[in-house]
């Protein structure tokens, strides 16, 4: 909120009805600016009218207490536009409702530590999120997390792709996707498990984590180290198990490419997941290599070096680039 204690006056005003018709008009607006406001609005109604409505709650509430055991800490807070005046009895109207929510909200947190704790990302939006117990997810664009809140066991859903770091604590760390189940002591490693995707990865940068079938009848998994990924065929529901390059594992995060001696077919992959674009090599062209770095990777910029180097013709037709060129079926570009 762009005026916290603003806002919080506005509410407790027209909730005690006390506001005035300018009053209401302009709350009503703030309310539509965002979800988050008319959430803030709902949920302080609701306590107003637990507290209001309770029997066991005090006849009387001694105001000039509760403003000068509270009016050093809030004064700093509450910033009102120049030359307007809130009057006392607001003021501690004003208290009385962050006295009412944050004991309401102090026993709603030791009731609910099974309450789920959820995250969610846009399209080209990123989110770091602190686990409970000191590990750290970054979240990709589009993808969603979801785990309890008291975080015992250390157990989280996940849809669409994260970097995690886990803090070894002695107890297991596991990731669920909608196809794996992923398992770990302390590491650090990459899950992709995008819904509309062909496949689901798993990729291990440090320590080792186990990866099976989220609904498998007898363990069918692999054992990834460092430098290892598992791949899912959403089709077949096989696991295969491969040398990743753990550069480019987390180049949504870094931005930076980096290819050391690698086909065609891989760098195609790699572009496509990095740049989210459909890119159709020919036949001939797969076997060739490429090296090259990337710092801020830029697609146009990535093709223009690959075909450069490789002598290949790049077209683009709507949203799919095609590759093409003479082919160097035995050519390594060291």
């Amino acid at each position: 909120m762009e005026n916290n204690d603003k806002n919080i006056n506005w509410i407790a005003k027209i909730l005690s009805k006390n506001a005035s018709a300018d009053e209401q008009q302009a709350l009503d607006q703030w309310r539509t600016q965002a979800p988050d406001n008319e959430d803030l609005y709902a949920s302080s109604q609701k306590i107003w009218d637990l507290v209001e409505h309770s029997e066991n709650s005090p006849k009387e509430v001694n105001l000039d207490q509760a403003w000068a055991k509270f009016e050093n800490k809030l004064q700093d807070r509450m910033v009102e536009p120049k030359g307007s005046v809130i009057s006392i009895w607001t003021r501690r109207l004003v208290v009385a409702a962050v006295l009412t929510i944050g004991v309401f909200g102090y026993w709603w947190t030791q009731s609910s530590g099974d309450q789920p704790m959820a995250y969610s990302t846009q399209s080209g939006e990123t989110l770091e999120v602190q686990l409970p117990d000191g590990s750290k997810v970054i979240l990709n664009e589009n993808s969603e997390l979801a785990y309890d809140q008291k975080f015992t066991p250390r157990t989280i859903k996940l849809t669409g792709e994260a970097f995690f770091d886990v803090t070894k604590s002695g107890e297991t760390f596991t990731v669920n996707t909608e196809k794996t189940q992923v398992t770990v002591l302390g590491t650090s490693f990459n899950i992709r498990a995008y819904t509309n995707q062909a496949d689901a990865e798993v990729a291990v940068l440090t320590g080792k984590v186990a990866v099976d079938l989220a609904k498998a009848d007898k363990p069918t998994g692999v054992v990834l180290v460092a430098g290892e990924k598992a791949v899912l065929d959403n089709n077949t529901q096989q696991l295969s198990k491969a040398i990743s390059n753990t550069n480019n594992v987390v180049s949504w995060q870094t931005k930076k490419l980096n290819f050391k001696n690698t086909t065609i077919n891989d760098v195609v992959n790699t572009l496509e997941r990095h740049f989210d674009i459909d890119i159709q090599p020919t036949e001939n062209i797969l076997k060739c290599h490429f090296t090259g770095r990337f710092d801020e990777a830029n697609l146009d910029e990535v093709l223009q070096t690959i075909a450069f180097s490789l002598d290949l013709q790049v077209d683009k037709d709507s949203d799919t680039i095609k590759l093409s060129g003479e082919g160097c079926q035995s050519s390594s570009n060291e």
